[in-house]
C-alpha cells in the first residue's frame, strides 16, 4: 500500500492505492500497476519493459497509405509506440467486449499491407486507429501545447473490432473503443480525433452529457474532427463527419441535411422543456442540437450570409479554422463549465477572442456575428435600481438586437411584491429589509438572477435644537442604503453648510442651517432635505422655529422618545434706582457655559413683580392639528416633560419665560 499521484487525471492529487507488479504473457507485458485503494480505479501504469519505437509503414483502411510508429519486440512488431513518453497503444478485441482478452496487432516486418490486413475481420480498422490516433495527439500537441488529452501525458488506448456488428465508436472515460459496424468499421481520421476530443473534454470543461452541456459536448468533438483532418492531411471533406464511411454522419456547413438544427430553437431542435434524459432520447438531442455549435464554429471559420430560422440576417467574414480552433480551445479548456448552455458557450467565446485579440477585435466581432447567425444571442437583461425602497422601483428585461421581449414572467424574493407589470417593465415594492433579488424568464429562457437590496423603512430626517443663529440637522440612512445625491433646500437668505462628520471630513448626511443677520418677520421657517437613493427619491420638509436669535429656552433631545428636558438661561435679576433704570437696559451673555447666563435689568418699583412672575413658567405642548397634549406651570430654570404617551410624530413646543407675552416655540419630534 503506497501514497501516488493519480496521473490518469487532471486534478493529479496524491490518492492511497495499492501497487501490483504484473506480468503478462500474452499479450506480453510486465507493468507496475496502481490501483485505488478505496475506488478501485487504475490511477497510474509504468511498463518494465522498454521498447524501441520503429517507423512502419501501414495501409490504412481510409486515409491511403501512412507512416506509423510502432515498436519492435520479440521479433515482430505491434501497434504500441511511446511518443514523447506518452503510451499510444492499438489492441485486438476480436470481436469481444472483455478488454483483459484483447491482444496486440503484430507483422513480421513492420510494412502493414492491405494484403494482409484488408480482410473480412476488417482489421486494417485498426491502421487507421493508430495512425489518427498519432495524428490527434500529434496536433494537439503543435497546435494548442497539449500533452495528450489530460494534458499530463496520458495514455491513449485504443480496442479496435469491440463487439458484434458494434455501429459506433466511443470513449468510456479511460479508453477508445471502435466497432467494425455491420458494413463499415467506425474509424476514419475525423472520427478517431472525435472520441479523443471527448476524452480533452472531460479532462478540461468536463460537459455534462445530456441537454445543452452535451450537445456542446458533441459539437467540441465534431469540431476537433474537423480541424485534425483539415490540419493532417488534404484532400478529405473537412465539413463533413465521417464522410469515408459509406454516408457522412452529420455537416458543419449545414447541419439541416442531416436532421440536424442549425439555429437555436430553430428546425429540428430538440426541445429541452420536461426533457428526461436517456439512451432513447439521446440524451435529451445532443447528437441533434450540437448542430447549432457546428454551424457557428463553420461561419467564424469560412465566413457566409444568409437568414436564420428566426429570419435573422447575417453575414460573416471568416477569420480561418486555426484561429477559430484557438479560441475554442480557450473557451473549452478556460471558461466553460460542466452545466454550461449555449448562452454561456457564447459568453466562453467571445472572452476568449477578447483574450487573444482584444477588445472590438474582428475576432470578437466575427465570434459575436457567428453566435448570432445561429439564434445564440445574449440572455435577457434586468436593469434596474440596487435598492428597492416601500415606495417600489421599477425593473425593465430587454432583448439585444432590439426584439420583441415575448412571455414575460417576474418573479422576486420574498422581501419583495409584485405590484405592476407589462410586457417588459415590473414595479416591486419592499416587504422587508435585506438583500432580494429580481428575475425575469422571456419566452422559457431564464434571465440571470438580479440582485438588489430591499429597504423598508424610507429614509428620515431628523433636527436639533436652534441654538446660537444654528440649526441643526441629519438625514438617517439605514444600513445597505446607497445614497446618489443629496440635497439641502434652506430658502432665500438663509445660509447652508456642512456638518463636519466623525472621522474629520464632512458628512453629506448632516447639514447646519445658518440664520441671516436679520431673522424673517415671520417663523417658522421651512427646510427641505431631498434625497435621492438609486430611483427612490424622499423629500422631507421640516419648520425652524423661533422668536429671535437671542432665544434663551432650549428643548433636549430632539428627537425625543420618553423624557423631555426643558432649560432656560440662568437669569441673573439687577435691581436699580429709577436713575439708574433710565439708562439704556444691557444685557451681557457669558462665554463660560454651554447654557448661557444671561442679565435682566430691572426697575425698582417694578422689581418685586417681575423677580415674582420670573417664578412662573409654562411650557405647552401642541400637535399639528393645533389640540393641546401637555401644559404645565413650573418655577426655576429646568424642568421635563414626559411624552412616553405620546403618539410619534410633529410637535410644537410653547415656551413662556414669564417676562416676555409671546412664547419661543420649538418644533419637536417623537419619536419611539
Amino acid at each position: 500500500m503506497v501514497i501516488v499521484k493519480d496521473i490518469l487525471k487532471t486534478d493529479s492529487i496524491y490518492r492511497l492505492a495499492y501497487k501490483f507488479d504484473i506480468y503478462a504473457h500474452k499479450p506480453l507485458s510486465r507493468n507496475y500497476i496502481w490501483i485505488d485503494a478505496i475506488t478501485g480505479e487504475v490511477i497510474n501504469i509504468e511498463s518494465r519493459i522498454h521498447f524501441s519505437n520503429a517507423t512502419g509503414t501501414a495501409a490504412t483502411r481510409y486515409s491511403g497509405t501512412r507512416t506509423i510508429m510502432t515498436d519492435s519486440y520479440n521479433g515482430s512488431y505491434r501497434l504500441r509506440e511511446s511518443r514523447n513518453g506518452v503510451n499510444i497503444s492499438t489492441f485486438n478485441m476480436n470481436h469481444g467486449i472483455t478488454f483483459g482478452n484483447a491482444i496486440d496487432f503484430t507483422d513480421s516486418n513492420n510494412n502493414w499491407t492491405a494484403a494482409e490486413f484488408h480482410n473480412a475481420n476488417k482489421d486494417d480498422a485498426a491502421l487507421d486507429v493508430h495512425w489518427g490516433t498519432e495524428m490527434t495527439y500529434d496536433y494537439f500537441k503543435n497546435m494548442h501545447n497539449r500533452n495528450s488529452w489530460n494534458g499530463n501525458g496520458g495514455a491513449l488506448l485504443s480496442y479496435v473490432n469491440y463487439g458484434s456488428g458494434y455501429e459506433n465508436a466511443s470513449w468510456d472515460g479511460q479508453r477508445m473503443k471502435y466497432g467494425d459496424g455491420s458494413t463499415d468499421a467506425y474509424v476514419c481520421l475525423d472520427i478517431v480525433a472525435h472520441e479523443i476530443g471527448h476524452a480533452v473534454c472531460d479532462a478540461t470543461a468536463n460537459l455534462v452529457y445530456s441537454g445543452e452541456s452535451g450537445a456542446i459536448n458533441e459539437s467540441l468533438s465534431d469540431i476537433w474532427g474537423a480541424c485534425v483532418e483539415n490540419w493532417a492531411t488534404t484532400g478529405k471533406q473537412t465539413w463533413l463527419c465521417g464522410e469515408d464511411l459509406v454516408s457522412a454522419a452529420r455537416s458543419l456547413s449545414n447541419p439541416n441535411t442531416y436532421w440536424q438544427s442549425d439555429t437555436y430553437g430553430g428546425t429540428y431542435w430538440f426541445a429541452q422543456n420536461g426533457c428526461i434524459p436517456n439512451g432513447n432520447n439521446d440524451w435529451c438531442g445532443v447528437h441533434t442540437n450540437s448542430g447549432v455549435g457546428n454551424f457557428w464554429f463553420y461561419l467564424l471559420s469560412q465566413g457566409g450570409s444568409g437568414t436564420n430560422d428566426w429570419y435573422n440576417t447575417y453575414n460573416i467574414t471568416g477569420i480561418g479554422i486555426e484561429k477559430a480552433a484557438k479560441i475554442v480551445y480557450k473557451a473549452e479548456t478556460s471558461y466553460l463549465t460542466s452545466s454550461a448552455n449555449y448562452a454561456q458557450f457564447r459568453n466562453a467565446t467571445i472572452s476568449a477572442a477578447t483574450y487573444y485579440s482584444g477588445e472590438n477585435s474582428n475576432e470578437v466581432i466575427a465570434v459575436t456575428n457567428a453566435w448570432h447567425a445561429v439564434g445564440v444571442k445574449p440572455p435577457p437583461v434586468i436593469s434596474g435600481p440596487s435598492q428597492v425602497c416601500s415606495s417600489g422601483a421599477t425593473f425593465i428585461v430587454s432583448n439585444d438586437y432590439n426584439e420583441p421581449a415575448g412571455v414575460v414572467v417576474w418573479t422576486c424574493s420574498s422581501n419583495l411584491q409584485l405590484v405592476y407589470y407589462n410586457c417588459s417593465y415590473a414595479t416591486f415594492k419592499s416587504t422587508g429589509n435585506g438583500p432580494a433579488w429580481v428575475r425575469a424568464t422571456v419566452n422559457g429562457i431564464q434571465t440571470e438572477q438580479f440582485n438588489t437590496y430591499a429597504i423598508k423603512s424610507d429614509i428620515s430626517v431628523s433636527w436639533g435644537q436652534y441654538m446660537n443663529g444654528t440649526y441643526r440637522a441629519s438625514i438617517s440612512v439605514p444600513s445597505g442604503l446607497n445614497v446618489w445625491e443629496y440635497n439641502w433646500n434652506v430658502g432665500n437668505g438663509w445660509i447652508f453648510s456642512q456638518y463636519p462628520g466623525n472621522n474629520g471630513g464632512y458628512s453629506p448626511y448632516k447639514a447646519v442651517i445658518i440664520t441671516p443677520p436679520s431673522l424673517p418677520a415671520s417663523l417658522p421657517h421651512s427646510v427641505t432635505a431631498y434625497v435621492l437613493s438609486s430611483y427612490c427619491l424622499s423629500s422631507y420638509t421640516f419648520n425652524i422655529t423661533g422668536n429671535s436669535s437671542s432665544m434663551t429656552a432650549y428643548a433636549s433631545p430632539n428627537p425625543v422618545s420618553d423624557i423631555l428636558n426643558i432649560e432656560f438661561a440662568a437669569v441673573e435679576t439687577v435691581l436699580q434706582t429709577p436713575e439708574e433704570a433710565s439708562a439704556e437696559p444691557v444685557e451681557i451673555q457669558s462665554d463660560q457655559s454651554a447654557v448661557p447666563v444671561k442679565t435682566r435689568v430691572l426697575h425698582t418699583e417694578t422689581s418685586a413683580t417681575n423677580a415674582k412672575i420670573l417664578q412662573k413658567r409654562e411650557a405647552k405642548l401642541y400637535n399639528q392639528s393645533g389640540s393641546q397634549v401637555r401644559s404645565m406651570t413650573f418655577t426655576g430654570d429646568k424642568t421635563q416633560l414626559n411624552v412616553s404617551d405620546l403618539p410619534a410624530g410633529i410637535y410644537y413646543l410653547h415656551i413662556y419665560d414669564g417676562v416676555n407675552e409671546k412664547p419661543e416655540i420649538r418644533q419637536i419630534i417623537v419619536q419611539h
